[in-house]
Formats: C-alpha cells, sequence, structure tokens
C-alpha cells in the first residue's frame, strides 16, 4: 500500500511517500505452516485451523495418527 504523509504546515512541500509491505510475525507464520501441515496430512480445514491454534498439539504426533489410519473424528478427540 502507497500512502502520502504530509508532515505539517511547515512541511507541505516535504510531502514523504511510504511504502508499507504486509507484516507476518514469526508467530503467524508458524500457524500458517502448522495449518499447511495438517490440512496436507488431511484434516478437514476446520480442524486444521484448531489443531494449528493449539501449540499443545504435537504436529508429528496429529500428523502420525492419520498417516497409521486412524479415523479424524477420533484423532481429534485424542489431541484436543
Amino acid at each position: 500500500m502507497i500512502q502520502s504523509l504530509d508532515r505539517g504546515a511547515e512541511e507541505e512541500s516535504m510531502e514523504q511517500v511510504l511504502i508499507q509491505r504486509p507484516r507476518t510475525s514469526e508467530e503467524e507464520r508458524v500457524l500458517n505452516w502448522r495449518f499447511d501441515v495438517f490440512e496436507l496430512a488431511g484434516y478437514n480445514p476446520v480442524a486444521a485451523l484448531a489443531l494449528a491454534n493449539s501449540p499443545e498439539v504435537d504436529l508429528h504426533v496429529a500428523v502420525g495418527l492419520l498417516t497409521k489410519g486412524c479415523p479424524e473424528d477420533t484423532a481429534l478427540r485424542i489431541l484436543l
């Protein structure tokens, strides 16, 4: 997003253009990564989001449950 910033009456001629890039925090990147992993493993998007938002859920255990044939609803009861 590009926006102009007027610094005040005495600096009207010195208008600056600021370029703002979207910033993603480390926490958001981790959440997005966990969501993607859970979804790719086979969890539906709602379940993947719930798991991603639960830091106490071990990602490897959650993926392993589905890989070993555990039904999703059973896996969710175990994990959450």
